[in-house]
């Protein structure tokens, strides 16, 4: 499921257990089972990484040991029961990140695991953008076709090999800000912003204005279809294209907020979302409101799920709210603010933000399993504006002084980027193809001549604005917008 801003799996207690058990390396583990000897449970890990490999066992205890040189492990002297086996090592991602065996009076065969390099602290900053201006999402439809849009009409494309400026569509408008960016092909690519609910569309060989027949700023977007798009914006705004044209569809919305994000699973099946708790439902005919229990005050800064069953929305205040198909229903309420939300599946769900309460501002992330909601201890950065990942184990989540902080199904590290620019969203194909977009820092001055980028080796990012990363190549999914609203502050930045 695609995740959307206004975007990894083992809790604390998993990281903490892997700290404190032990197995010998490559030899079979000790299960402890009764009985004459017990039964064992074996297995096999290849791809990029097949020695050294730590698999974690949890079942009637936990136990660890790690691959030979082939890759193969085995738990020994195991009690009848079932079992969930957990691979793991630095800089590896594995599918499926695990596997449930269960042993049943006989030895057992866990499902084998492949596994995949992530680039792990190697983000760098890729060019010197033809720009200055700060970016605010970023969509793509292959490795090489992306785009990331921004301030100041910012339309920038990567080819594979280098950013480029895109040519504004006209000499008469002045170039607004631009929030959103999505689409269905190379030559099917939808942009919001600005004012007058004026879109931008690129049908693979320039950008054209197109009206909506709106007077609104609209935010965000989202589509099932070339003949299904969604934008939503200001004052409720809600806009529709069937393929040939935009036309107004009412949200039922009658105070100034905006709404901030649109999402959805199908054509039936999308949710807006923004200020003052706004949570609006389509179902093929009409957007309806769906009232939160505890919510209406705040503003949802994201909203994700797993299925039309099983939605999650966070707040700016802490509230956490979940979509049963029938209601919302408040999960929990945490004390920090919550600006960005993400899940693998329905037992692994990932909410960040900060914390406004500490001197300096600490960084949140609160982690669902399944069961519940609980914090996770983090590196130092002070703010986290974005979060997505690829999968269970592996997960990234982006914030202020461009701090870049990495998931890796044990445990949260912090990554070497060198911005000190905040970064605002993320999105990406797999563990090994993921964008950042952000801004802040020194800024190009405004008599400067926008150039062609050069395409640099990776090195340190410095601090400019307009800052863009990725780690290599595939297919993309989209980060949503920052809001800001008429009425009251949206998302924090």
């Amino acid at each position: 499921m695609p995740t959307i801003r206004a975007g990894w799996t083992a809790s604390l207690a998993v990281a903490l257990t892997l700290a404190c058990t032990s197995g010998a390396g490559g030899a079979p583990a000790d299960g402890g089972g009764s009985g004459a000897g017990g039964h064992a449970i074996s297995g096999s890990v290849d791809g990029a990484a097949t020695a050294g490999v730590t698999v974690l066992l949890n079942g009637s205890g936990t136990f660890t040991t790690s691959t030979d040189a082939s890759g193969r492990y085995r738990f020994d002297r195991l009690a009848d029961g079932t079992y969930t086996v957990r691979p793991s090592k630095t800089g590896y991602v594995f599918n499926p990140s695990s596997a449930t065996v269960t042993v049943s009076g006989a030895d057992a065969v866990a499902a084998p695991f492949t596994s995949a390099a992530t680039l792990r602290g190697t983000w760098a900053w890729q060019n010197r953008l033809p720009q200055g201006n700060s970016l605010s999402t970023v969509w793509g439809a292959a490795a090489n076709d992306v785009w990331a849009v921004g301030d100041g009409g910012t339309l920038l494309h990567w080819d594979g090999s280098a950013w480029s400026l895109a040519t504004w569509p006209s000499t008469e408008v002045i170039p607004f800000n631009v929030m959103g960016v999505w689409g269905t092909a190379a030559d099917d690519v939808w942009a919001v912003g600005g004012v007058g609910g004026v879109v931008l569309h690129w049908n693979g060989a320039a950008w054209s204005f197109v009206s909506t027949k709106t007077s609104w700023s609209l935010h965000a977007l989202w589509g099932s279809a070339a003949n299904d798009v969604w934008a939503v914006g200001y004052f409720g705004t809600i806009v529709h294209w069937d393929g040939s044209a935009w036309s107004s569809v009412p949200s039922g919305v009658t105070t100034n907020s905006a709404l901030c994000a649109v999402w959805g699973t199908a054509a039936n099946d999308v949710w807006a979302s923004g200020e003052y708790g706004n949570l609006l439902h389509w179902d093929g005919k009409a957007w309806t409101a769906t009232p939160t229990s505890s919510s209406q005050y705040w503003t949802i800064t994201g909203i994700w799920g797993s299925s039309p069953s099983d939605v999650w929305a966070v707040t700016d205040h802490g509230t956490i709210e979940r979509w049963d198909g029938t209601q919302w229903r408040l999960s929990t309420t945490v004390s920090q603010r919550l600006t960005a939300l993400w899940g693998s599946g329905a037992n692994d769900v990932w909410a960040v933000g900060y914390d406004a309460a500490t001197t300096p501002t600490a960084p949140a992330i609160v982690h669902w399993d399944g069961t519940s909601w609980s914090s996770v201890a983090s590196a130092g950065t002070p703010r986290l504006n974005g979060v997505w990942g690829s999968g269970a184990s592996d997960a990234w989540a982006v914030g202020a002084f461009g701090r870049i902080l990495r998931f890796d199904g044990s445990g949260w590290s912090e990554l070497s980027s060198g911005p000190t620019q905040p970064v605002y969203a993320l999105a990406g194909s797999g563990a090994t193809d993921l964008w950042a977009v952000g801004g802040g820092g020194t800024a190009l001055p405004s008599t400067a001549t926008p150039g062609l980028p050069r395409r640099r080796a990776p090195r340190a990012i410095s601090a400019r604005r307009g800052a863009a990363h990725r780690t290599t190549s595939g297919r993309w999914a989209t980060a949503g917008p920052r809001c800001t609203g008429t009425a009251r502050s949206g998302p924090p930045r």
